[in-house]
């Protein structure tokens, strides 16, 4: 699923579109075809309006297709919302340690090289990590980052230099940090599991196809398929977009990440 989330927004709801507007059509087509083969020498519209069997099937199923499917949406665009705020909301919290720590080590013997570390950190940070979570052992260059930082941190908080006050509060906006940073990690790996989507998009499938099914010849209605075809294709294209909220179509904000970024390259916590 992460390759597919991770395709721009509108290719994601494009494809979707042309999916079920495609398996709209094709039932259409069948049924229209099976019509007309059953019915050789007869008007297909006639026919049909006479109350057919499929017709009347169709028409007693669409209440529960319905049903089922928005049952089935809401719970999946709920958790996938909660998770999506969950990780912004880590996101947060482990840029906003972070740029406690780098105010905490500023005008310290040290803490400029503290500030170096955590840049690196950072950096390393966002380009190997975000489309990762605990299920994956971290890269080497994040583990040699991490206890370059804890070392050199440890060694300014407990430094003669710095008073017992300011290496406590140094040393607890890193363990700050860190336990921010594994309680993003661990909401990188709170996925849903792919059989979310795929009773999501069997249900969709379901409403297009029974829809199709009610309202094949009969042209007056074609409006009414094609308005739920688009409904059942943005809801699954939107549950696709947000599966991953790290590196997905509608990943969650990183200018907060940047914006400390920018403030240690150019000195502002010095």
């Amino acid at each position: 699923m992460t390759w597919l989330s991770s395709l721009p927004a509108w290719v994601i709801l494009a494809g979707s579109m042309l999916f079920f507007l495609a398996a709209s059509y094709l039932v259409r087509l069948w049924i229209r075809f099976s019509i007309a083969r059953s019915n050789a020498a007869s008007d297909i519209e006639s026919s049909w309006n006479e109350g057919g069997f499929s017709h009347k099937i169709a028409g007693s199923m669409m209440s529960g297709l319905c049903a089922i499917f928005g049952i089935i949406a809401a719970v999946t665009l709920i958790a996938q919302l909660e998770n999506w705020s969950n990780a912004q909301s880590a996101v947060n919290a482990e840029v906003s340690s972070a740029a406690r720590l780098a105010v905490s080590v500023s005008g310290l013997p040290g803490g400029e090289r503290v500030q170096q570390t955590l840049t690196t950190f950072l950096i390393a940070d966002k380009k190997y990590e975000w489309d990762s979570g605990l299920d994956r052992p971290a890269r080497p260059i994040i583990k040699a980052t991490l206890r370059k930082l804890d070392s050199e941190t440890r060694g300014v908080a407990n430094s003669p230099k710095t008073t017992p006050q300011a290496g406590t509060e140094i040393l607890i906006s890193l363990d700050e940090m860190l336990q921010a940073r594994r309680s993003r990690l661990d909401t990188q790996g709170s996925q849903l599991p792919g059989m979310f989507v795929f009773a999501l998009l069997l249900s969709a499938l379901a409403v297009v196809v029974n829809g199709a099914v009610m309202t094949t010849a009969r042209p007056k209605t074609d409006h009414s398929v094609i308005m739920l075809t688009v409904v059942m294709a943005f809801d699954v294209a939107l549950v696709i977009m947000l599966w991953n909220p790290f590196v997905g179509a509608l990943a969650i904000s990183d200018q907060r990440y940047y914006g400390v970024l920018s403030d240690l390259a150019n000195g502002f916590f010095r």
